[in-house]
């Protein structure tokens, strides 16, 4: 019986190390990562950007941009508005809710 509570106080003690703010963290214990869904890529000419989205020639789903999209054209850092439509691109995205968001967009002017 002794035992028994013993072990039950000693459970307590852990779980409520765990719980108190930062849990383990710093003690080799990590949360697991969260897993990004349905994450692709696509390639192929623009059809149009603007600041909250972009949709390629070849793909009829729009993706949305938002301020954690990367950006880039030729290599050097633009708001989504400022890609030319048929330049060629690459765009990395996951699919959250039911709506596709993109993550990453390498683009390259003709």
């Amino acid at each position: 019986m002794r035992t028994t509570w013993m072990m039950a106080a000693l459970g307590l003690m852990a779980f409520t190390a765990c719980n108190k703010e930062g849990g383990l963290e710093g003690q080799g214990y990590a949360e697991p990562a969260k897993v990004q869904q349905n994450q692709a890529d696509l390639t192929g000419k623009i059809a149009r950007a603007t600041s909250s989205e972009i949709q390629l020639e070849n793909h009829p789903q729009v993706l949305k941009v938002d301020s954690s999209t990367q950006v880039t054209l030729d290599g050097h850092t633009v708001r989504a508005d400022q890609l030319p439509a048929k330049a060629e691109a690459k765009v990395s995205y996951r699919t959250e809710s039911g709506e596709a968001r993109a993550t990453r967009i390498e683009a390259k002017s003709m």
